[in-house]
Order: C-alpha cells, then structure tokens, then sequence
C-alpha cells in the first residue's frame, strides 16, 4: 500500500506535469506566461487530489480524473491572482515569490486570472470516460460554487466586511476560498459521478466542512512559522 506522502508527492506531480503541458497551447500572447507563472509556482494541490482521493477512496480510479481535477487547481489560483491584486489585499510575494502583478503588471495579472478560470472551464470538457449528460452538470454546479453564489460571492462579503460591520461576521470566513463544503468535488462531484452513495456523500460533506475549517486556522500560523524564501527566477516561455 502506498505511503500518504508518496501518494500526494505523486498525485501533485500529476498535477504540475499536466498543467505545464496544458497551458500555453494555443498561445498568442504572453498572458500564458503569466498563467504558467502563477499555476506552476507549487503549492499544496489540494484541491485536484482530494477529488482524485475521492475517488480512490470510492474504488475508482482517481488519475482517470486529471483533466477535472487540475480545472479546479486552474481556478484556485486564478482567485489567488486576483487576490494578490491591489485593489484586493495588495500581496507582494505568494508562495515565495513575487505575486503575478509584481512580475507581469496589474492589467496583465487580471488577464491571467482570467484566463486560467476560462481555460478551466475548457479544460473540464476535454475529461473522458464521462456521460456527457453528467458533465453538463458537473461543470455547471463548478461554475456556481466558484460564483458570485459561492467564492466570488464570498469575496465580495469579505470586502463589505473590511469596510464596515458585517452581519453575520462568519459569513465571508464560511465562503472564501472555495470552501470544500461549497466545492463540490470534494463531496458532490463523486455523487454525480455515480461511484459514490447518499450515505457516502453525507460522510465525505461533513469530513470536507471539518477539513476546511483546520486549513483555515492552520494557514496563519504557517505563513508566521515557515521559513520565507527567496523568489527563484521566472524562465520565460519559448
């Protein structure tokens, strides 16, 4: 059986290599740059390999699952560009190295934002092995959960909140950065996928409130306790 730190070093390797395959094709701009800059400067990959656990967990086959699952890498960092961005919480550095607008301009950091969550819808039709019926509907509860009904939505509560007393507080904390309880692949996306039962989903709901819920208090203290790095040099893009 495998390991679980082999399992995420492999499942985030899966990630990275097809995300440095899949993005840039087609280019006709430097904004690919600057979409690569950000989706392959590391990170966790929660995201995509809590929905191939999911799963796996399930008895399917997680990695059959690579082109969704790093869609939604693909839309998480578009919402970590955008929210790096001045009129936002205006970072310098993200994941210790200077944040897209530092690197490629303000105008050009919102079009890699934008960029990567359009690409991501794009890249979710190219899954295969997926009634098409079921895609539909699976790229449409996405596009809620990471809307103004959900992270959009949510980051907005979290502007109003900065400016004045939000009634009640909790609701940006609860919606901001695609929260696994309103991310459906983490709890949703194997129901509609037909490999998991009603009793299962119920389960996998509760664990991804739970989850999200310790990576917000743990996120802090890491960002204070980790040792900064020094930002690597960017390789431009042939």
């Amino acid at each position: 059986m495998m390991d679980l730190s082999t399992y995420l070093k492999e499942r985030s390797e899966l990630v990275d290599g097809f995300l440095k395959i899949r993005i840039g094709v087609g280019a006709i701009s430097r904004v690919d740059e600057a979409m690569a800059y950000s989706a392959l400067a590391g990170g966790k990959r929660l995201r995509p390999i809590l929905l191939m656990a999911a799963a796996d967990a399930v008895g399917g086959k997680g990695t059959d699952f690579l082109p969704l699952a790093s869609a939604l890498e693909m839309i998480h960092t578009y919402s970590l560009i955008h929210d790096d961005l001045p009129e936002m919480d205006n970072d310098d550095y993200r994941r210790g190295r200077l944040t897209n607008h530092k690197v490629f301009g303000q105008a050009m950091a919102v079009l890699a934002g934008d960029g990567l969550l359009t690409q991501a819808f794009e890249v979710m039709t190219e899954q295969k092995g997926v009634d098409p019926a079921l895609m539909v509907e699976i790229i449409h509860l996405i596009a809620r959960c990471a809307g103004p009904e959900g992270m959009v939505g949510g980051q907005a509560l979290d502007i109003n909140a900065e400016e004045k007393h939000l009634e009640p507080a909790e609701a940006a904390a609860r919606m901001k950065s695609m929260p696994l309880r309103n991310l459906p692949p983490f709890s949703d996306l194997p129901s509609k996928l037909r490999m998991i039962s009603s009793t299962w989903k119920g389960t996998a709901k509760s664990w991804g409130k739970w989850l999200e819920w310790m990576k917000r208090c743990t996120n802090p203290l890491t960002s204070v306790f980790l040792p900064w790095k020094e930002p690597k040099p960017w390789p431009l893009i042939p």
